[in-house]
């Protein structure tokens, strides 16, 4: 537009501004918006110092037996076990009892008749009668086998050891898993840590449960998205050392499949799978009040 940058000069002259002036201009107006930037920075940050991402992981072992049935569910099951006995169709034992109670009917009949009857036909009748005796105790033995089965019981070996390390335990509760760090306060949480800038959150969450747990613990995440959010703030000492005020940690779903845990001693003390009553006596107040919103039953 400008052929030099004299004429340039010289119309800013015209209009009484200098290239002194106008660069005061703009430090001053980056100045204030500065100023007001790191004010309502202030206000979500106090202390005036980021938070550190971290991603967690809630490993979810499920029921592996059926609850107990309770009272209406019995009454309902077995006013349907005998509607279905009744509308099903006769079995071959009970095909074989009506046509024998209709022989043995035909039978009496003729020996009343006083018919003759030949010694042929008594000898398979005899042979036949004691076929289907057998048959009888057969199958009495079989109802009576069935009548006495009971399920086996849902109390493992695990439960009555009180061995919270094994996931083989509480098979009709859903557990969950819950790692110790090496620290005196707030040790127990559920597996996670901190964000290298470089993968996505998911990424952090895989590979941290992978890191403190072993490679042989199988899971399947369900979702690419966190399940829930949790913000605290680090203790005054940590906070003259590191420049974060306190971290945000983003929980993961994650299902147990298989394979056990090998906890990564030089990071961990120990690990437990436990109920959700039971978390209370492992985590602080603050942790529980804030993950038991994405918990099952």
């Amino acid at each position: 537009m400008f052929r030099n940058f004299g004429s340039f000069s010289a119309i800013l002259k015209q209009r009484h501004f200098t290239a002194s002036s106008v660069n005061a201009g703009v430090r001053q107006f980056s100045s204030a918006a500065a100023t007001q930037t790191q004010q309502q920075a202030t206000k979500s940050r106090p202390e005036g110092f980021p938070w550190r991402l971290v991603a967690a992981v809630c490993v979810i072992r499920f029921p592996t037996v059926s609850p107990e049935k309770i009272e209406l569910e019995k009454r309902y099951e077995e006013m349907r076990t005998q509607e279905t006995t009744e509308r099903s169709v006769l079995s071959e034992y009970e095909l074989e009892q009506r046509r024998r109670a209709k022989e043995q009917r035909e039978y009496e009949e003729r020996v009343a008749g006083e018919e003759e009857i030949d010694f042929e036909s008594e000898r398979r009748r005899a042979e036949q009668q004691s076929r289907h005796e057998e048959a009888d105790e057969l199958h009495e033995l079989e109802e009576q086998e069935l009548k006495s089965f009971e399920p086996a019981g849902c109390e493992t070996e695990c439960d009555v050891q009180n061995d919270r390390r094994s996931s083989n335990r509480r098979l009709r509760d859903t557990l969950y898993l819950l790692v110790k760090k090496q620290r005196s306060e707030n040790a127990w949480q559920m597996p996670q840590g901190g964000h290298d800038g470089t993968e996505s959150m998911r990424q952090t969450a895989e590979r941290e449960l992978r890191e403190e747990c072993g490679s042989h613990l199988v899971v399947k995440f369900t979702s690419n998205l966190p399940c829930n959010f949790f913000a605290y703030k680090f203790p005054a000492e940590q906070k003259s050392w590191d420049e974060t005020i306190g971290a945000k940690v983003f929980f993961f779903k994650a299902y147990y499949e298989s394979g056990q845990v090998e906890i990564n001693r030089e990071e961990l003390e120990d690990f437990a799978w436990v109920t959700k009553d039971e978390m209370r006596d492992y985590v602080s107040s603050d942790y529980y009040s804030n993950v038991v919103k994405f918990l099952s039953s």
